[in-house]
């Protein structure tokens, strides 16, 4: 999660193409990354656009938070 959070945090960035949304050239750039990182991933859902709908998703939420107040729960703690 910390991986998909940090490829995805760029494209939330008011200063990125698309400020807080997400284009598609965005999108690319993060399901790329993903596919070099972790190559032959098995998917969690047969929807074929399941990383396109996530980094959407996820890149909302980080617009919304600020680096002072993002504390991760417990359990996603080193």
């Amino acid at each position: 999660m910390r991986t998909f959070r940090a490829f995805t945090r760029p494209t939330a960035a008011e200063s990125s193409p698309g400020g807080p949304e997400v284009t598609a050239d965005e999108r690319r750039v993060v399901v790329t990354e993903l596919d070099r990182r972790y190559p032959n991933y098995p998917r969690v859902a047969s929807l074929p656009n399941i990383e396109e709908l996530n980094i959407a998703a996820v890149a909302k939420e980080l617009a919304g938070e600020t680096t002072a107040d993002t504390v991760p729960p417990p359990a996603c703690r080193p």
